[in-house]
């Protein structure tokens, strides 16, 4: 039997991942629970994250914006710096999977599934995103190519999860876009995709 648990805080849920080895940490489910159907290996555990606050945060200054880990795709594609200083990052989110992948998939879902098909991957690595992993002893930040270790790897330890993605804002007369291929022109699974950033020049 798997129990499922709702912490309300990071604290409630460092309490809980210690009482329960062996648990699945889930953010949107998208991936996740495909995984489980598909493989029937399920966590003895899973503990949900869209009740912890922190998570959802979009806060920015004038050099980066973070993201918390449980900000979902839909609200990347609704705000407003995302579409106006990160292109490629809305480019990618806009054509990511349906309507209801995109209300409850998350930023940090698509990360830690670390998916070469993952339509958020390529943008943060183009704009240097930094990810934000925190357990409950422990702070740490390491680049997006570190982070991501190979096809469904990560760097993550046991204890830890994804709390936010920070990523520097681009300098002015930046531009940036996405662009992906799949066997269906929607709603498909990348087969190929490609994250450009570029510089205006004094003559545009």
């Amino acid at each position: 039997m798997m129990e499922i648990f709702f912490p309300d805080s990071l604290d409630e849920l460092w309490a809980i991942m210690s009482a329960n080895p062996g648990g699945a940490v889930m953010a949107g489910g998208t991936d996740l629970l495909v995984r489980i159907r598909k493989t029937g290996r399920k966590p003895p555990a899973l503990f949900c994250l869209e009740r912890i606050d922190e998570l959802k945060q979009i806060r920015e200054n004038e050099k980066v914006i973070f993201i918390g880990a449980y900000v979902t795709h839909q609200r990347l594609l609704e705000n407003l710096t995302v579409q106006k200083r990160l292109r490629a990052l809305w480019d990618a989110v806009s054509v990511l999977g349906s309507p209801p992948v995109r209300h409850s998939g998350t930023i940090g879902g698509n990360l830690c599934t670390a998916s070469p098909a993952g339509d958020t991957l390529p943008p943060l690595y183009v704009f240097g995103a930094e990810v934000d992993i925190r357990s409950k002893s422990n702070k740490r930040s390491v680049s997006v190519a570190e982070f991501i270790t190979g096809p469904g790897r990560t760097s993550l330890h046991s204890g830890e999860i994804v709390t936010r993605v920070s990523i520097p804002l681009p300098a002015p007369g930046t531009i940036s876009r996405y662009y992906k291929a799949g066997k269906r022109k929607a709603m498909a699974i990348t087969v190929a995709s490609m994250a450009v950033q570029a510089k205006k020049d004094e003559n545009g």
